[in-house]
């Protein structure tokens, strides 16, 4: 039979691999974006997913049990992994979003991305800096819009956070 104390291990190891994907999670779609970072997500998520069923299975029985000299500890242990186990699934259903918006960038991308020290796609000798937009406006009518569609893709996020946030909240009432 385990112990608190090492139950108790397993759980903050897994409270602390949640920490670490919600982290990694959000370098997706940014220039840290990578395959090998999305395979170390996915490798994190499966290795934290293993430690919070053995977690479960450890504790469930001192949980139930209805005389327990640690069952007050077993509580808060099982609790607090509940809770990670939601923020897991939480930071999961943001990642699939961010799959969704953003492909996987190949390993020079970025390296190909002609920034000239402003870190844009309109600086000299990029194909917006000579014009080639496709439309007749100017440069900075193009950053604009991307500016704007940016934000509105930002807020849109936060919104469908603030309901998922929301609807966790409304399970835990029930």
């Amino acid at each position: 039979m385990s112990t608190v104390n090492e139950d108790a291990k397993i759980v903050q190891a897994f409270s602390r691999d949640v920490k670490q994907f919600k982290t990694l999670v959000s370098s997706v779609g940014t220039s840290r974006d990578s395959a090998q970072l999305r395979r170390q997500i996915h490798s994190l998520a499966d290795a934290a997913k293993a430690k919070a069923q053995d977690a479960k299975r450890r504790c469930e029985p001192h949980v139930k049990s209805k005389v327990s000299a640690t069952k007050v500890q077993y509580d808060r242990l099982f609790r607090q992994l509940m809770d990670d186990i939601k923020n897991l699934t939480a930071s999961e259903t943001q990642l699939k979003s961010l799959e969704r918006e953003h492909d996987v960038p190949s390993q020079d991308s970025y390296k190909q991305l002609d920034t000239g020290g402003y870190g844009g796609p309109f600086s000299v000798g990029s194909s917006a800096s000579r014009g080639d937009f496709g439309s007749s406006q100017p440069a900075q009518q193009q950053v604009a819009q991307l500016d704007v569609q940016v934000y509105d893709e930002a807020k849109e996020r936060a919104e469908q956070l603030n309901q998922l946030e929301s609807n966790m909240q409304d399970l835990n009432e029930m």
